[in-house]
């Protein structure tokens, strides 16, 4: 899914840094990655209801750390990237592409033939590092995973969070932020939210 994304990207011609690694993201530690005022990492996302979605999320652990990162430590996120980020894909995969609006997810896709899911994830793995960051991902098959227009969907969402928080960017309407403490898994009135708020 990665490699999907990232092709999208860079077909898009934006001039920013771009960090690759082999090592898994979800173990990726303090030296592994540059300085950073935030890293996006697209990702691949798996579900055992094998769900077409396209997820955002902040990284860290409330107890254990099964998947990467320090047990019961949160990483720094930048809750305006999870939320433009959020509220780019849903308006793209829902057609609607008017500013601040959203139709509910399961609409008519922009994907052709198939229905995708959008959701804000609940922090559920790591790393744990001091850079900010959010995973942004395509789940949850790997005929999902290869969709170029699923991977369209999140260049464009990772474009838009980068143009938003360029410091030349003025922004009329600064994002105030919030902490959701709850789920499920996919925070469906977390989502809604977000997107509508």
């Amino acid at each position: 899914a990665a490699q999907n994304i990232m092709k999208q990207f860079n077909e898009l011609g934006m001039d920013v840094p771009v960090f690759e690694t082999e090592k898994d993201f979800l173990y990726l530690e303090k030296e592994d990655v540059p300085e950073a005022d935030l890293l996006i990492i697209p990702s691949t996302h798996k579900s055992a209801a094998n769900k077409k979605s396209l997820t955002i999320h902040a990284t860290g652990n409330f107890g254990n750390a099964d998947y990467g990162g320090e047990p019961k430590k949160l990483n720094p996120t930048n809750p305006e990237a999870i939320a433009i980020g959020l509220r780019s894909m849903a308006k793209q995969v829902s057609g609607n592409r008017q500013q601040g609006s959203y139709t509910n997810p399961d609409t008519r896709s922009l994907i052709p033939d198939t229905r995708y899911e959008v959701c804000l994830e609940v922090t559920h793995h790591g790393p744990t590092l001091k850079t900010p960051l959010v995973f942004i991902e395509i789940g949850s098959t790997e005929k999902e995973w290869g969709n170029e227009e699923a991977g369209k969907v999140i260049a464009n969402a990772m474009k838009e969070i980068i143009e938003y928080l360029k410091p030349s960017t003025s922004n009329p309407k600064p994002l105030t932020n919030y902490i959701g403490f709850g789920g499920p898994h996919y925070a469906p009135s977390f989502t809604k939210k977000l997107i509508e708020n």
